[in-house]
């Protein structure tokens, strides 16, 4: 896929999504940031970034609470510059990075940001086996809480960025992050809140590696019913 391209193929799923009261605005975007040569934020990103938050959604428009981030160089470097330009929107101090940097067998680790105003980061964790016939890139999940709410505010979200090519290597490797993601979703027991999120690299629920024959998706493994992380696509 081109770059343009891969900056709109993002996805959220959802599973077992709570009650609490409250609004936040949750984000999935693949910068396309992921090599040394490209850490730097692309032109117009304050732009966008400030027109996500003036967006209004079921008569809501605020800024970006969390960001769930694809294809950065690292946290210190290319998502640090994203905080940047968001603090320079809305105040200094007002967004924070996560810290962890999972394995990778290239460019584009997942990555987050968060407004610290409204959530609190508490957990993050990269998971998967990362090697030439599984995970290109570790997976990353994070533990957030709403600011001012208890622990049943918790939620988690996992950022993820699948293996791009329509060949039956990168099917199947998107097949096996899907797996680990899944099996780590349900082992968080009944009644957890998650989001799925990120660059998911499919061209529809079933993947077809000849045609009239359909194999499972990583988005359909995420879908698929059995087990207390079973995602919704809403």
């Amino acid at each position: 896929m081109t770059r343009f391209a891969r900056l709109l193929a993002v996805t959220i799923l959802l599973a077992c999504v709570s009650n609490a009261n409250g609004q936040l605005r949750i984000v999935t975007y693949n910068t396309a940031n992921g090599d040394q040569d490209e850490q730097d934020p692309r032109p117009g990103m304050g732009a966008i970034l400030q027109a996500i938050g003036a967006e209004t959604v079921n008569g809501i428009a605020k800024p970006i609470d969390v960001l769930a981030l694809q294809e950065q160089f690292s946290s210190a470097t290319t998502t640090q510059a994203i905080v940047e330009v968001l603090d320079a929107l809305y105040a200094a101090g007002t967004y924070a990075r996560a810290t962890l940097d999972g394995n990778t067998l290239g460019a584009g680790r997942p990555g987050l940001i968060y407004n610290t105003q409204t959530v609190t980061l508490l957990d993050q964790t990269a998971l998967g086996n990362v090697n030439g016939s599984a995970q290109a890139r570790a997976t990353l999940r994070y533990k957030l809480r709403p600011v001012g709410y208890d622990a049943g505010a918790d939620f988690y979200i996992y950022s993820d960025h699948y293996k791009a090519s329509t060949n039956s290597s990168d099917r199947a490797r998107r097949r096996i992050e899907a797996n680990s993601v899944r099996a780590d979703a349900d082992a968080l027991g009944p009644g957890a809140s998650i989001i799925f999120a990120g660059d998911y690299n499919i061209r529809g629920s079933f993947e077809e590696p000849v045609p009239g024959s359909y194999e499972s998706s990583n988005y359909s493994i995420l879908l698929a019913a059995g087990g207390d992380g079973q995602a919704v696509d809403p």
